[in-house]
């Protein structure tokens, strides 16, 4: 068996490095609706409360 790393691999790293980017963006430009679908699920309520629509499958079809 293969023992858990000490530290983060840089995957990992990266990852966290790029979601707080996004967040800082997503915060700094709340209106913007490519930053509002990129953010975590995460997201602060005001997020939502600009969110039209809910994401459901259904309406991910009729849009498609």
């Amino acid at each position: 068996m293969s023992q858990p790393l000490a530290e983060p691999s840089w995957i990992e790293r990266t990852i966290k490095l790029c979601d707080r980017a996004l967040i800082r963006a997503a915060k700094a430009d709340p209106a913007n609706p490519l930053l509002r679908d990129l953010a975590p699920r995460n997201q602060p309520i005001h997020f939502a409360e600009q969110d039209p629509k809910p994401r459901s499958p259904s309406n991910l079809t009729s849009q498609a």
